[in-house]
């Protein structure tokens, strides 16, 4: 007599999710209080934390001594601010911040997955599996706000699609959505896909209350920030938000970048055509909310990527969503075709194993050896070079957190959007280029040394700022993974 299999592929679904979130638990307490994928940009946005804290609410572009400049969005910094009140720092206030919304949206994903009846061993591991993508990872561990916009615009998806007729739940979806664009400013593929699906339904009522609602409450946000930061979140905003797109050759660009992006994340290489094809062929009418939210991510993504300042993060969004209906799947062929559910049970076995040996594993061997040895890593010391710089002394960082955590103003809040801020003469660069040919400053602090031309001219400060560092300053030292100049003589 022939076994049943897929019984076979639920434990080990079952195991595997079990090996994934203890590793990432383990991951997350060991690192909550050091810099362990906290990089600049995670900087910029702790120190947009620090200076509200300060009273400086989004900060303006410049102030004659001060360069701001900005595109993160308020909802996280104003969350991250008041953990940050309760615990007295910057660092592991942001950590809590992205485990806490990370739990959000992994159980969100897990319920949705039940609800469309997809076993509890699948859905166990599939949600665990958004932990060995490098968005996942990165958006699980880091003092970033990402998972908190799609943990609200899934949310909404999932409040309105059981229930279409309900006015109560279609307000609460638009006012999700609201919430989510005002954690990041791409996150608009919830409301176009409810939209979508609610117009498709023919359910005029129901997507004019949703509209009507989206709109009014985030209009009224918009208004109460603007009034808040005294009109300098939207001078912030209206600046920067597209000053990362160079035309027609980023727009073109975009289907390459994503390419290279889908590179780095294995696993989705291997579920999202899965997803979209399978979608097509076995998707039903409760699941065609969440299919039509994967697809207006996917074409979201390709819009956002013609920005040249993103990064992998922004697949966070289809990561989740493309293993999310790959749940839904699974649940579906269980019913209708088992051979096809024990095809999609084994891709998921091997696609979430093989990731978890390339994303997380690496980071928990690591935290294993530090924890055995008694020693933690100087790459993510939370107070870089506090025994270098003294009280008194001046200092230019490219990170703003070196400043951050010497209880400092940054001078130049973003070095990426300084930059392109300089070259649509929006803020006068120049004027800081003036201040390193005069030595004002003591320090000098960088994450790639001054003779990286292509990072120096094309990514952060530009060729002017850059030629003044190099002629006016020397390298001293290498510390925490920066690059220490002091002026020379």
């Amino acid at each position: 007599m022939i076994r049943d299999p897929l019984p076979s592929i639920g434990i080990g679904l079952s195991l595997l999710a079990a090996l994934l979130v203890a590793s990432w638990l383990f991951v997350a307490i060991h690192h909550v209080d050091d810099r362990f994928n906290v990089g600049w940009v995670e900087g910029t946005r702790i120190a947009l934390v620090w200076e509200a804290d300060a009273g400086h609410f989004y900060p303006p572009l410049y102030d004659g001594e001060s360069f701001g400049g900005t595109r993160f969005m308020p909802i996280p910094i104003l969350l991250h601010q008041g953990l940050a009140q309760l615990t007295g720092e910057y660092l592991a206030s942001g950590k809590l911040l992205a485990y806490l919304t990370t739990l959000v949206l992994l159980t969100l994903t897990y319920r949705v997955m039940r609800r469309l009846r997809c076993p509890r061993p699948a859905s166990f591991a599939i949600t665990a599996g958004v932990l060995v993508t490098a968005p996942g990872l990165l958006a699980a561990t880091t003092a970033q706000g990402d998972a908190l916009a799609v943990a609200m615009q899934l949310g909404a998806v999932a409040i309105v699609a059981p229930r279409p007729r309900d006015p109560a739940a279609t307000i609460a979806a638009g006012a999700l959505c609201s919430f989510a664009v005002l954690s990041k400013v791409s996150a608009i593929w919830a409301p176009v896909a409810l939209g979508a699906w609610l117009l498709a339904e023919r359910r005029r009522l129901t997507l004019l209350l949703f509209v009507v609602s989206f709109v009014l409450l985030l209009s009224a946000q918009v208004l109460i920030l603007q009034t808040l930061t005294e009109g300098r979140m939207l001078e912030n905003l209206r600046t920067t938000l597209l000053a990362g797109v160079t035309g027609p050759a980023g727009i073109l660009g975009s289907p390459l970048r994503l390419v290279n992006l889908l590179g780095g994340i294995p696993l989705l290489w291997a579920v999202l055509p899965v997803a979209v094809i399978g979608g097509a062929i076995w998707g039903s009418e409760d699941s065609r909310p969440f299919y039509l939210s994967l697809l207006t991510a996917f074409l979201v993504v390709l819009v956002v990527l013609a920005d040249e300042g993103t990064v992998h993060n922004h697949l966070l969004d289809v990561t989740v969503l493309s293993l999310l209906f790959i749940g839904i799947l699974f649940g579906r062929t269980t019913e209708v075709s088992p051979a096809v559910a024990l095809v999609l049970g084994s891709l998921l076995l091997w696609s979430i194993g093989t990731s978890y040996l390339l994303e997380l594993w690496p980071a928990t061997r690591e935290a294993g050896i530090e924890v055995v040895r008694g020693i933690r890593s100087s790459r993510y010391d939370p107070r870089p070079l506090g025994r270098v710089i003294r009280p008194g002394e001046s200092l230019l960082s490219e990170d703003p957190y070196v400043a951050v955590a010497l209880d400092r103003p940054p001078v130049v809040l973003d070095a990426w959007t300084l930059l392109r801020l300089g070259r649509a003469s929006s803020v006068p660069a120049d004027s800081l280029a003036r201040r390193i040919e005069a030595r004002e400053f003591d320090w000098i602090v960088l994450v790639r040394p001054i003779e990286d031309e292509e990072w120096y001219s094309d990514v952060h400060f530009g060729t002017i700022v850059a030629d003044a560092i190099s002629g006016s300053y020397r390298i001293q030292r290498q510390a925490s993974g920066y690059h220490v100049y002091v002026p020379r003589r």
